[in-house]
This record gives C-alpha cells, structure tokens and sequence, in this order.
C-alpha cells in the first residue's frame, strides 16, 4: 500500500516518467459533463423473487395514485397515498438520484429528482391530513402509517435539498441529518441504505466537517448479497467524504482497494458495471485532488495529472457505451 501512495504522489518529473499511464484515444470523454451524456444506468436484480419490472412499477404507481384520491374507503386511500410516494421516491428518481451519487447530475437531472420529491410530498400530506382528522389514525394500522409517512417526509425534504440549486444552509442540513440518522436504524435494509447514501450527499454540500463518514461501511468491508448497488455506492460515498475532508490520497488508495473487492461482489457483465463507477469515482477525485494543488504544480505535475484523468476517462468510456449500476434510492418491502 506504501508503494501505491508512492505512484499517485505527482512529486517531480524523475516520478512521473516511471508512471506514464496510457493517453487515452482521441476524441474520448474526460470531461465529466462528457461522461454524463453517454451515461447508461442498468438495474442490477437484487435476486429477491418476483422483483417487479420497471413496467410493472410505473403501472403500480398509476393504480396507486388513483386509488389515492378514488378509493371509498379511507384508510385504503391512506395507504395507496403512502405506497405511491414510497414508490415514486424508490423508482421514479431512481435514474436522476444515481446521477447526482455519481456527481454527474446536471441541472435537468436535479429538476427532475425535485419534480419527483414534490410529487411524494403532496401524496403523503394528504395522507397525513387525513390521519390527522378528528376520530381519524388512531388504529395500530394507521400509527404505522404515519411512521412510514413520517419517513418518507423525511427522504422526499432531503432530496430537494440535495437536488437544489442553491446549497442548502447548515442548519437545514444538520437538521436532515438528524432525522436521517434515526432512518438509518431502521431494520429495513432499504431504508437504512437510503438514509445512510442521502447523510453522504448531505455531508458533500457543506464544506464543514461532518461526522457522517463514522457511520458508512468500511470500502473494502462486503455487502450484503441483496445489497450489491447500495453497498457499492455507500463504501464509495465514504471514499469520497475522505476526499472531501482534503484526504484525496487516502481516498484514492481505498477506490484501488475498492476496484480489486467490488467485482466479486456482482457476476459476469455487472461487475463491469461496478468497476466502471469505481473509476468514476477516483476521475472525480482526481480531478478535486488536482483542483486543491493547481496553484501550486508544475506544468510536469499538470501533465501527469491530465494523463492519469485521460486512462481513466479511456477506462470509462471503453467499449463506447458507458453503462453503470442504478441504484435504488429507497425499497419498503411492505408499500410495494
């Protein structure tokens, strides 16, 4: 691991001549912006049994969302309300979600996540008002109801944050990140991944120092079967928290790491898909980590610095079709 900290120091021109790596073809991608257009996301099955098709879910929120306003009975339009944001919140921002934990969102992708939250917000607070009704939600039933709308509140305010324009204040975020971390002692996988990947995003949009690393898996520590996209995207939200806090070396060091575990965590053509998101990750740190010293480097450093982003762009974009991982941001099994 010492030898490896010793390659990525850019420390003179002696260094980088014993390091070249490959130029990357002309006409690649190296601008992350580049990346992002050409960008593919594939669902990776969890290998749950009966996993639903996007089809199938698209097809389910529309049920659900008119038997939210239709339905007779009230405690089923409570329901069907809750289910549909639970739903909206786990597949319809999926894409745009996966783009903004890649950091290759752009201001359409951010529309698009906040067109989604708004969505799950005014199908949960007219659950909520509805339980809130004199004579209404005191079943066990309709409490935990509320809980899960509570929840779900919670995740729909904190990707608007996330998916704003402006940077949220550090109040609001402190004040997200609490809630959040009560979510991400839920006993449901799901939303305790969600949680956890949303506490990182947060973290990212601050330049204050939060404690919210602590709490994310270790990079090179193995997920759950089940858990093969989130768990990838949490250990490499961790490298990039590490990067964040000025530690791009470090960071850099655990993505190499990272690049040798992840592929045994999927099979065949995924762990493709995984290993292109790895690189990804360590262009973006690269490319901060080059950023933080520009004022600072030699026009040899500036060099290997843009030969190092090139291999990695040629290593993303080999083959020509750039496909990764899509995650989603949050499943409760019980509303789906």
């Amino acid at each position: 691991m010492i030898a490896f900290f010793m390659l990525l120091a850019p420390i003179g021109a002696s260094g980088l001549a014993q390091d070249v790596p490959p130029v990357a073809p002309p006409g690649s991608a190296t601008r992350l912006q580049d990346i992002s257009a050409a960008l593919v996301l594939k669902r990776v099955p969890s290998g749950g049994a009966g996993e639903p098709s996007p089809e199938e879910i698209a097809a389910r929120i529309q049920v659900l969302r008119r038997d939210s306003v239709e339905n007779g009975d009230p405690a089923a339009r409570r329901r069907a309300s809750v289910a549909a944001a639970n739903l909206v919140l786990a597949h319809q921002a999926a894409e745009p979600a996966t783009k903004l934990f890649l950091g290759v969102a752009d201001a359409g992708d951010r529309a698009e996540l906040r067109k989604a939250a708004e969505e799950a917000q005014t199908l949960i607070r007219n659950a909520l008002a509805e339980l809130n009704q004199p004579g209404e939600g005191g079943q066990d039933a309709d409490r935990d109801l509320r809980r899960l709308a509570k929840n779900l509140e919670t995740l729909a305010e904190t990707y608007l944050a996330c998916a704003s324009d402006d940077p949220p204040s550090i109040e609001t975020i402190k004040s997200l990140l609490a809630r959040l971390g009560v979510l991400s002692e839920s006993d449901d996988p799901g939303l305790s991944d969600a949680a956890l990947i949303w506490s990182a995003q947060l973290a990212l949009s601050t330049p204050e120092v939060l404690s919210v690393m602590d709490s994310l898996p270790l990079a090179w520590s193995e997920p759950e079967a089940n858990q093969r996209v989130s768990g990838l995207y949490l250990r490499l939200k961790r490298c990039e928290l590490l990067a964040h806090r000025g530690g791009h070396v470090a960071a850099l060091g655990l993505l190499n790491r990272l690049e040798e575990e992840a592929p045994s965590w999927f099979s065949g053509a995924e762990s493709g898909l995984a290993l292109r998101a790895v690189a990804l990750f360590r262009l973006r740190v690269t490319t901060g980590w080059e950023s933080s010293v520009s004022d600072m480097t030699s026009d040899a450093v500036q060099v290997w610095y843009k030969q190092r982003k090139d291999a990695l762009a040629a290593r993303i974009t080999e083959g020509g079709k750039i496909t990764m991982p899509l995650v989603d941001p949050l499943v409760t099994p019980s509303m789906r």
